[in-house]
């Protein structure tokens, strides 16, 4: 079971290493046809703040709307704060950490059956709300989708660009296709780290 809290499945994408270092200039033809979500990433954190239901919340996003980021150290902090809820509540979670930062669920312990794994969503997105959703979400953002490409898809293949696994002209249908299967049928070898480069934590 993976979270989805405040964003897209596929909108967290090179979260593992940032895509800070580009293998092959310029973007992607899906990138360059994508849209972008509105104004820039502080105005993103403007509108999390206005739904954020905590002053936890809303002291990070100041901070994050103040030095134009979220801190690792705020996004630390917030998914602290829920593991003590989960934990108290008697979750039993599994994460790990991507080299981004950000953790990615990957067990949850005890959810045996449906009604185990229904119970065990409600309690995480209770414990998430007002301490990790919106931090989580934002941070994500951030790290994961620097273009702010409203397009999951152009956005997860913007990042296999960058990273050399495809070339410019490689489509959104292509990238459904591979998607679905979990990159089984891809021309391309992405091997664990690199699949979490490219759809990240919360996929």
């Amino acid at each position: 079971m993976h979270r989805k809290f405040g964003i897209g499945p596929l909108l967290v994408v090179c979260v593992s290493a940032g895509c800070a270092t580009q293998q092959n200039e310029g973007m992607s033809e899906a990138a360059e046809t994508a849209g972008t979500l509105d104004g820039t990433l502080v105005d993103q954190f403007e509108v999390a703040r206005e739904r954020a239901t905590s002053d936890f919340e809303r002291e990070i996003l100041d901070r994050a709307m103040e030095n134009g980021e979220l801190t690792q150290k705020d996004y630390e902090e917030a998914f602290n704060r829920y593991q003590e809820c989960t934990e108290a509540a008697g979750l039993d979670e599994t994460f790990r950490k991507m080299p981004s930062g950000l953790y990615r669920l990957v067990d949850m312990g005890g959810a045996d059956s449906e009604g185990d794994m229904a119970a065990g969503m409600e309690t995480s997105t209770e414990c998430a709300d007002g301490t990790l959703m919106r931090v989580e979400s934002m941070y994500g953002v951030q790290v994961g989708n620097p273009y702010l490409l409203d397009d999951n898809r152009a956005a997860v293949i913007q990042c296999l660009y960058e990273e050399g696994h495809v070339e410019a002209d490689y489509t959104v249908e292509e990238c459904d296709r591979h998607l679905e299967d979990r990159m089984d049928s891809a021309p391309f070898d992405l091997g664990e780290v690199a699949h979490d480069t490219c759809r990240g934590g919360n996929t």
